[in-house]
């Protein structure tokens, strides 16, 4: 596979997951979207399993003080809430929380990705952080 991690993450299959020594674990989206704590706003997802659940993303998206017009966005949250949907198989972010979805755990057994119940749409936090992070550099 090439470099860019965006074009990469359209061509990630369960088959090559697997080749890479991931587990999978299928569960439901508890809670996802964008959350503000101090000021600094994050993105991220909750799937919750049979016998517990896992956490994807909690990265900073921007930065928003409640009541102040400073608000500093980034195309990161934007770009990880579409995927999300795609994951979620759903056509407006207020839907993605109780859809069934597969987490992918990598050798380290750290959630990695997480994909669509059924299609081969995967997902992953910090391949999407990396991607947008190199093209900034490259501008």
């Amino acid at each position: 596979m090439g470099t860019n991690k965006i074009e990469l993450m359209k061509a990630v299959d369960t088959e090559w997951l697997r080749s890479q020594g991931c587990t999978f674990e299928n569960g439901t989206i508890e809670s996802a979207g964008i959350e503000i704590i101090n000021g600094v706003a994050t993105v991220g997802v909750n799937v919750t399993f049979d016998h517990g659940g896992c956490t994807l993303g909690g990265n900073t998206c921007g930065r928003l003080i409640p009541g102040d017009k400073s608000i500093n966005g980034s195309r990161y949250g934007m770009d990880a809430i579409l995927w999300l949907m795609a994951v979620a198989g759903v056509d407006k972010s207020s839907k993605i929380e109780g859809k069934y979805v597969r987490v992918a755990f990598g050798k380290d057994e750290r959630a990695c990705f997480i994909g669509h119940i059924v299609k081969d749409i995967w997902f992953s936090f910090d391949w999407l952080a990396e991607a947008l992070a190199e093209q900034k550099e490259q501008k």
